[in-house]
């Protein structure tokens, strides 16, 4: 049983894209607040800096933060000085 699971985990990975049953992350985050970040904020979070909020959100609210490449970075939160803090890094700091 093992060795057919293993053979089809490289089938389908092999060339062929990710299996079915694999999906992005920000998939299961769409409910959240999106926010795009330009590249100096989103050096920023890399590294656990807090960057500006837009005044629309309220202290709590959780946003998912993206780079200018569209890549997902990490969720992040509305601090009590309306600034963004990071909660969860998704992201290798070196990227």
């Amino acid at each position: 049983r093992a060795g057919r699971l293993a053979s089809s985990l490289v089938e389908g990975g092999a060339g062929q894209g990710d299996p079915p049953w694999l999906r992005p992350v920000d998939l299961a985050l769409a409910g959240l607040a999106r926010v795009d970040l330009g590249a100096g904020d989103s050096n920023s979070v890399r590294h656990g800096r807090t960057v500006p909020a837009d005044a629309g959100f309220l202290v709590g609210t959780t946003v998912c933060a993206y780079d200018v490449d569209g890549r997902l970075l990490g969720l992040l939160e509305v601090a009590q000085d309306g600034r963004l803090r990071v909660v969860r890094l998704l992201v290798d700091p070196s990227q």
